[in-house]
């Protein structure tokens, strides 16, 4: 069977790792596409794509929403400066100038908070493009290198001749060995003394291509961790333990934190302005790694709270209810029964167990105190009460649970 009669054509040319400007390119566009799945948002309009309000944002910075007649867009737009004052006292713009060249007026400036509203991938407006293009250049580079100590492996040994025709004789005898005949090359004209061989390949060469691997395994690393991911780069070459593996964890998120909080505050103003309902939440990997903090942060907080859950709460509720039933049921039956027997002294044992009576009221305020510094501490630590409406996954849900508790 013909495969190419069956599937499309997937015919390509190989790529060529000299052409750096292009595969860079190809790098930044690839991790473009990944983090198109970084954040998700409900309400968005139609004439407004995720993908592409997020191009702008990573891209560029920030961008520009606004209206063109009776739909909503965003664009790729710059700071005014010809309407008056177009710089506020902290010398941040006033205005933004839209520019599109497939619509009419294809530029217009806008007053930023009644006209368009400015919308920010982080505080700085730097967006991503600085971080790829600097780690794509560095994995190009060391790709390039790689590709160029991968070929070299293939000459293991340089073989000198005097002349053409000696060069000749050598290249048909290496030319025999490839396709499998040994046989020796005669040739009145070749002189063995002054052919000589020397070797190229050496166990430095192998060194150094485990270097640049590792390389390259760092600068991916690197790069995941600057965008909230985790790398799988370890520079100790044997095992490690758990502790070290999360090692780190904590400077994975702050810049995505960032361009979260300004996201949403923004898509506020866009929601007042234009009347809509825009929401945004972390998505894809990036939430289960909020998702695992979280969990991380709680395990350590909720240590303390098994005691008070287990100890006190069914004993006391059950025996002081027990307890007065059997006495006055059994009491009347067994006085005259068990009066020679003498059991009457064991009765007054029972009494003292009717003590927790007065542990379950300390009991309750320990744990309403320490239910109350509990939540207080999550509180303070992920936001408050918004970011559990906000936070998806197991964390809210333990939350809510302990903030059920009786």
């Amino acid at each position: 069977m013909n495969v190419s009669n069956y599937y499309q054509d997937i015919s390509f040319l190989p790529t060529s790792l000299q052409d750096k400007d292009t595969n860079v390119a190809n790098i930044m566009t690839r991790m473009y596409a990944r983090l198109s799945a970084l954040f998700e948002y409900k309400g968005l309009p139609d004439s407004v794509p995720a993908e592409v309000l997020e191009l702008f944002l990573q891209h560029n910075g920030y961008t520009t929403w606004a209206k063109h007649g009776d739909e909503l867009f965003v664009y790729r737009s710059t700071f005014g400066g010809g309407k008056t004052p177009y710089r506020d006292a902290y010398y941040r713009p006033t205005t933004m100038l839209v520019v599109n060249p497939y619509q009419s007026p294809n530029s217009r400036e806008l007053k930023i908070g009644e006209e368009c509203v400015l919308m920010r991938n982080d505080v700085m407006l730097q967006g991503l493009r600085d971080i790829l293009s600097k780690f794509a250049t560095l994995i190009a580079e060391n790709e390039l290198s790689l590709w160029m100590g991968i070929v070299s492996t293939r000459n293991i040994a340089l073989m000198i001749a005097k002349d053409g025709t000696q060069k000749k004789a050598l290249d048909e005898y290496i030319n025999k060995i490839q396709t499998g005949e040994m046989s020796a090359v005669l040739d009145d004209n070749i002189e063995l003394d002054s052919i000589t061989v020397q070797p190229y390949a050496n166990s430095s060469m192998q060194n150094n291509i485990v270097q640049m691997t590792e390389i390259e395994q760092y600068l991916m690393g690197t790069l995941y961790t600057e965008l909230g991911l985790k790398g799988h780069y370890n520079t100790k070459r044997e095992n490690i333990s758990e502790s070290e593996s999360t090692m780190g964890d904590d400077t994975l998120l702050p810049l995505i934190d960032n361009m979260l909080k300004c996201r949403r505050e923004d898509l506020e103003k866009v929601n007042e302005l234009f009347g809509l309902d825009i929401t945004v939440e972390l998505g894809s990997s990036w939430a289960d790694m909020r998702d695992k903090n979280n969990l991380a942060l709680i395990s350590q907080v909720v240590e303390i709270l098994p005691e008070p859950e287990t100890e006190p709460e069914t004993e006391p509720e059950t025996e002081p209810e027990t307890e007065p039933e059997t006495e006055t049921e059994t009491e009347p039956e067994t006085e005259p029964e068990t009066e020679p027997e003498t059991e009457p002294e064991a009765e007054p044992e029972a009494e003292p167990e009717a003590e927790p009576e007065a542990e379950p009221e300390a009991e309750e305020v320990i744990e309403e105190m320490i239910k109350e510094e509990v939540i207080e501490i999550l509180e303070n630590e992920l936001g408050g009460e918004e970011n559990e409406q906000n936070t998806e996954g197991s964390f809210s849900g333990l939350l809510r649970k302990w903030r059920n508790i009786r």
